[in-house]
């Protein structure tokens, strides 16, 4: 039917929206480093070698399978936050979850082949990966910053609405409202920055008050 046509078009064009604000990290994290120092020697336990660059490919495939999974769940996220409009009260726990999970599977999965010299290509591509699951989850966390700043507004009008009530005292509440949800939407550690909405939702207050 032509409305069945133009639900799977517009998923189509939001899911394009998605990937051309994440393909380009996706592919600064996934795209394999070249290196400019002679090719050298890992080896292995039974006392043959391994080049750095067949290591380097090992644990590159080894990625990309644990990026998969991971990505698959991130999706979930997205159709909730992007598709369905909605705040997930508990995104930063899952969010934290999904990166730690990923991480634990690449470093069983990981060929282990008991040199020092294998640290650096390890660590390089484990905080590739990091870097791959960070991005779409942080584009997700200020969408949602988008959703908690609306809803700050409308408490923050419905209280000054009220007769008598005070701009100053809806100010406070709007923007304490606003960095709580903030602070439950973030990672542990509160490693994404919402000072920029933060800031806009501040401004928007001010020109409210001055214009009542």
């Amino acid at each position: 039917s032509h409305n069945h046509n133009q639900t799977i078009t517009t998923t189509h064009h939001k899911m394009k929206v998605f990937l051309l604000f994440t393909l380009p990290l996706l592919a600064s994290a996934l795209s394999p480093r070249r290196s400019s120092t002679m090719m050298s020697s890992l080896p292995l336990r039974g006392g043959s070698t391994i080049s750095t660059s067949d290591y380097s490919m090992q644990l590159e495939a080894v990625k990309a399978s644990v990026l998969e999974s991971a990505l698959a769940s991130i999706d979930d996220l997205r159709r909730q936050v992007v598709d369905e409009a909605k705040v997930i009260n508990d995104f930063g726990s899952v969010a934290e979850t999904i990166c730690n999970q990923a991480l634990e599977d690449f470093a069983v999965q990981a060929p282990d082949y008991g040199s020092s010299s294998s640290g650096s290509t390890y660590d390089a591509k484990l905080s590739e990966l990091e870097a791959a699951l960070d991005a779409p989850l942080q584009i997700l966390f200020h969408k949602q910053l988008q959703y908690v700043r609306e809803t700050a507004l409308n408490r923050y009008r419905t209280a000054t609405a009220t007769s008598g009530g005070s701009d100053y005292e809806a100010m406070l509440q709007a923007d304490a409202y606003f960095t709580q949800r903030a602070d439950e939407l973030n990672r542990d550690g509160h490693v994404w920055d919402a000072t920029g909405e933060r800031a806009f939702l501040q401004g928007v207050l001010n020109q409210l008050a001055a214009a009542s």
